[in-house]
């Protein structure tokens, strides 16, 4: 009778060790903070520069450009162009921007920035041009 008490406590100990023991380990480590417009959290450089024509369009000919976040901590955006729209103003993880500009019906090409501000690294400034008429 002693026996099946021994073995449940027993059982019962090691449960609690090893329970104990994995929620030290799982979910607790914190990445280090990483902020940047690479393509890859491994490869490709900074993103620094958008352009677009005077019809809206990148290079590639398509109305939307997308500007990656790698990230692993929050972080916000900001471009005071009206001309200008980014999909997304703030982040926690990596994301997608989705920058557009407006058709630019003037003979004169314009620029602004779009200011990437992480919560405890340095801003990133992604210059945007656009053509003329």
């Amino acid at each position: 009778m002693y026996k099946k008490y021994i073995y449940a406590i027993s059982l019962a100990l090691l449960m609690i060790t090893l329970s104990t023991g994995c929620e030290n380990e799982v979910g607790t480590k914190e990445f280090p903070p990483y902020f940047t417009t690479k393509p890859s959290y491994f490869e490709g450089e900074e993103v620094s520069l958008l352009t677009f024509d005077a019809d809206g369009l990148n290079p590639e000919g398509k109305k939307e450009t997308i500007l990656k976040v790698v990230t692993t901590i929050p972080w916000v955006a900001k471009s005071n162009a009206d001309w200008l729209k980014i999909s997304h103003t703030s982040g926690e993880y990596n994301t997608n921007i989705i920058v557009t500009a407006q058709v630019n019906e003037s003979a004169s090409s314009r620029s602004t920035t779009i200011v990437l501000t992480p919560e405890v690294l340095d801003p990133i400034t992604v210059t945007v041009t656009q053509s003329g008429m």
